[in-house]
């Protein structure tokens, strides 16, 4: 059959003219053609699908079948880094596409040996900005990997092509006497996770396939030859880093996100993977090394530290669940509120021990009566009357000096947003104890503060407490 179209003096679909076989799959064959309709006769990409069913009516339905997810390549030809979808036919019960021709090496090319994690964040974004529109458009890929990314010669993009969509027709095998259909699953081992595999595909499946792209760009290893945690089922690869190879850690966090075993743990869409990876290009991150950071301190977490705001919402919506988790959160955050209440409105009146006695006991019952939270009278007047005693026993000072110390004193106390960036900090080093206090202050400033409280929570799972 090859040979039979690559010498055949007539034109397939009577326009294009075969020239060459450039690969072979489960689900057809691929050739290089030349489109005689067109001036110069261009090259263009002609895609074979035999469907799996020889019953008239199976074959009908494989026939819309096809049709229909032809619609839809159409539809994704009109971005840059897809190929245009020329044409689609039928001849002789197989189904044909003319696709445009991309003139590029496909990027396992490229992936021989470990990349530097700058070039990997520029591929993911490649990978990842393309992936966006293609889920704008509620498509899922289904098949990337390396050989489906092509790197165009002109320019140096990434070109996605060979979407599993269209594959559709020739994976349906329909038994004629009960009409029922089976979907054989589409995928490449290594790429692929369960849930797609099991013929569940969904956007993260996707998500999946990038993430593993990267790891393999990381380690220069193919995915198949990388080990699953047996209880887990999550896959281990930081171990097979090179020696005296220097990882961005951010970047190795977001990478185990994209690849979680339970599709719910991952980033759901593209648009939340490229927002994560956006931000590593943003600001300074540490790097982690083969040799120096052993993988059992290297925490593998559901999220990384430039999860996005929705990834972070459905992970603190998960936790709101686990009633037990949540006690011991507030717990945390009860103590550090108690903590900064305490410096808050006592550390400034024992700061009046060296004011007048008789004007700072009027200006403190003032100030505490317009300034303090509504309390039950007794604590009130409790707080007061030891402050005025403590003040009672002071050596006497002047007002101005009096003023000039409170407004110091709240002029140098750090906003709740400061401190969010301090735990932040803290929390990208590791030190995830003194992380949590630093939120808790935060939340303590502001209770609306959503950041403060994400990461107090992932402080927490840090630490272990959950």
């Amino acid at each position: 059959m090859n040979n039979q179209l690559i010498n055949s003096a007539n034109p397939l679909g009577g326009r294009y003219k075969i020239i060459s076989k450039l690969g072979a799959g489960g689900f057809g064959q691929t050739f290089l053609a030349q489109d005689l309709h067109l001036p110069g006769t261009p090259q263009c990409v002609i895609k074979q699908l035999k469907p799996q069913v020889t019953d008239p009516e199976c074959l009908e339905i494989s026939k819309r079948l096809f049709e229909r997810e032809a619609q839809v390549l159409y539809q994704l030809g009109n971005h840059d880094q897809i190929p245009q979808l020329l044409a689609h036919f039928e001849e002789n019960q197989e189904f044909y596409l003319a696709q445009e021709f991309i003139d590029g090496e496909p990027l396992n090319q490229e992936i021989r040996q470990p990349w530097e994690s700058n070039r990997v964040i520029a591929l993911l974004q490649d990978i990842l900005k393309v992936l966006v529109f293609v889920h704008e458009q509620r498509v899922i890929h289904r098949d990337i990997k390396p050989p489906n990314l092509i790197r165009r010669r002109k320019d140096g993009r990434i070109v996605m092509i060979d979407f599993g969509a269209v594959k559709q027709a020739s994976t349906q095998i329909i038994d004629p006497e009960t009409g029922q259909t089976k979907t054989i699953a589409i995928g490449s081992h290594g790429y692929t996770p369960k849930e797609q595999f099991g013929g569940n595909p969904r956007f993260s499946s996707d998500i999946y396939a990038v993430g593993m792209v990267g790891i393999q760009a990381l380690t220069g290893i193919h995915p198949k030859f990388l080990k699953e945690n047996s209880e887990t089922g999550e896959i281990n690869w930081r171990d097979r880093i090179q020696v005296n190879t220097q990882v961005n850690s951010e970047l190795a966090d977001i990478l185990d996100c994209m690849v979680r075993y339970d599709f719910r743990d991952r980033y759901p869409t593209a648009v939340e993977a490229l927002a994560a990876v956006q931000r590593l290009t943003a600001a300074p991150t540490i790097a982690m090394s083969a040799t120096t950071v052993p993988e059992e301190t290297l925490p593998v977490s559901a999220t990384s530290t430039s999860v996005p705001t929705q990834v972070r919402s459905e992970i603190i919506r998960r936790w709101l669940t686990k009633p037990w988790l949540m006690i011991t959160v507030l717990a945390g955050m009860g103590i550090g509120i108690s903590v900064i209440a305490t410096k808050t409105f006592l550390v400034p009146k024992l700061v009046t021990q060296t004011d007048n006695i008789t004007d700072t006991v009027a200006e403190t019952s003032t100030t505490t009566s317009e300034s303090k939270p509504a309390t039950p009278a007794v604590v009130s007047n409790t707080a007061e009357s030891t402050t005025t005693s403590s003040v009672q026993k002071t050596t006497p000072g002047s007002d101005t000096e009096s003023a000039a110390k409170s407004t110091s004193s709240t002029q140098t106390q750090p906003t709740a947003t400061e401190l969010n960036s301090q735990g932040d900090s803290l929390r990208q080093a590791g030190k995830y104890q003194q992380a949590l206090m630093t939120y808790e202050k935060a939340i303590a400033r502001d209770s609306n503060l959503a950041e403060a409280h994400w990461g107090s929570c992932y402080s927490l799972n840090s630490l272990g407490r959950t």
